[in-house]
This record gives structure tokens, sequence and C-alpha cells, in this order.
């Protein structure tokens, strides 16, 4: 009876081995005095995600970024690498027909190269939980613009992730050189219209990180993006602007930034 069961419940399993991603480079133009010390500069970011297995709406794959601060000279001077941070990360995410829920061990680094660190780099390993609906992750944000044309949408798509910081004895999967306990990650994105092959929305991110010693980090950040559609790649310019920001591994408060992206 159990084998009918099987047999008769439809099954989708595929080896997929697909990538999906984005990379962007972007430059601060506005918050800092530019004279007498080095401005906060420049970022490179890159992301990809490649869906190895599915087995029906249920996908297995591997996170894997990098993003790369680069500190603008002063008067001058030279360009100087400020700091590299990587993340590596399985990733579980369950698929229904307007939104998802995914799952991953999260493991991010942050190095410093421009100053002295005696301590090494920033670990910090967390499991993350998240769920939303897919116009507010990069997985699907192509799609949505896909099925639109010129008129406009007014639409809002949302998504929130939690995470708790993995302590213990220090080793590469749990935390190392921080006191972080946990973190929640929100964002919410406004799609506002697309004509001909151009798409625009905004869209506003509020990440909160609670310390081990109950005292509080946050961020907010406010975005506005042009993107001209394509087949296979999605690809335009943002300005972003951190409204505040107390996260002390990496600051942008009162920043403003151009950059440009692709999303593959």
């Amino acid at each position: 009876m159990i084998c009918c069961l099987v047999l008769v419940r439809p099954v989708s399993a595929l080896l997929l081995m697909d990538t999906h991603g984005y990379m962007n480079i972007l430059g601060h133009v506005s918050g800092f005095e530019k004279t007498n010390s080095m401005n906060p500069g420049y970022r490179f970011e890159f992301l990809a995600l490649t869906d190895i297995y599915q087995f029906n709406a249920l996908y297995c794959g591997l996170l894997l970024g990098n993003r790369t601060m680069i500190m603008s000279p002063k008067a001058g001077g030279e360009f100087r690498l400020d700091q590299i941070k990587y993340t590596l990360s399985p990733v579980l995410r369950y698929e229904f027909k307007q939104w998802m829920v995914q799952t991953s061990y999260h493991h991010e680094a942050f190095r410093r190269i421009s100053a002295p660190n005696l301590t090494g780099p920033v670990w910090l390993n967390s499991l993350q939980l998240s769920a939303g609906t897919k116009g507010s992750y990069y997985l699907y944000l192509r799609e949505e613009y896909q099925r639109a044309s010129n008129r406009f949408i007014s639409d809002v798509d949302a998504n929130l992730t939690v995470s708790y910081f993995l302590h213990g004895k220090e080793s590469i999967w749990v935390a190392k050189n921080h006191n972080y306990a946990y973190q929640m990650n929100s964002r919410v994105r406004y799609h506002i219209a697309t004509f001909y092959e151009w798409a625009y929305w905004t869209s506003a991110e509020f990440s909160v990180w609670q310390l081990q010693d109950q005292t509080y980090e946050d961020r907010l950040a406010l975005r506005f993006n042009i993107f001209r559609k394509g087949l296979g790649k999605f690809v335009g310019f943002y300005y972003s602007y951190t409204v505040k920001d107390s996260y002390t591994l990496d600051n942008e408060s009162h920043l403003g930034a151009l950059g440009v992206q692709i999303f593959f």
C-alpha cells in the first residue's frame, strides 16, 4: 500500500546547477568631508546562489558572496583597500505560488586590511530563517517586471529575516571576535512602474542587531532604482542613502551613494 501511494503521488526531483545572483559597484557621493581624511570610497559586491537540487518545491543550494571596500585617497594620495567580507552558506528554500521560505547556516566573515587587527577576522556564523513574497528577493525581481509593460504597477513586496548567532568554543563553525546575539533584517520593495524597457522601484531596508549585553545597533537605508529589462540580464542604476547606521562592523551612516548593478 505504501509503495502504491509513493507511485501515485507526483514527484519532481531534478539536479539543477542553476545560478542566480547579482554584482554591483557603488561610490559614495555625499555625507562626508572630503578635505582632511580618507573618504568612505567605493564598494564592489558579488553574490551568487547555485540551486543544486530540487525536490518538488524544495530547493537545495549554496550561497557564495564577496564584498570589497576601497577607501578613497586624500589629495594626492592613493586608493587603499579597507575591508573584505565573504559569505558562504548552504541554503534550503521552499517556494509557494506567491511567497517563499528560506533557511540557511550562514557563514559571514569580515577581514580588516587598512588597520592592524590583532584578533584576526570576525566570523558571524548564524542560523537564519527568512520568509517573504517572491518579488522582495533578487531571485524573482526580474520576473516581476517581465510580466508587466508600459503601466504603473503600484505593488509592494516584503520579507523578514531572523538570525541567531552561534557562540561557543571558537572555531570556523561558530562566532569569533564579536558578541552579537541576534539579527533581524526586513526589506520592503515598492514597484512603481515599467515603461518601454525601463523599470522603476524603491526599497527600504531596516536591520537590528542585539548584542549579548542586551544593547542594540540598527541601520535604515533607502534606495531608488532605474533598471533596463533584458532577456538574460537585468542592468541598471541606483541611488542609496543610509538614514541611520550604528552597526560597528560596517558603518555607512548618512552616506549617499550611486551604483551600477547587474542581476543574472
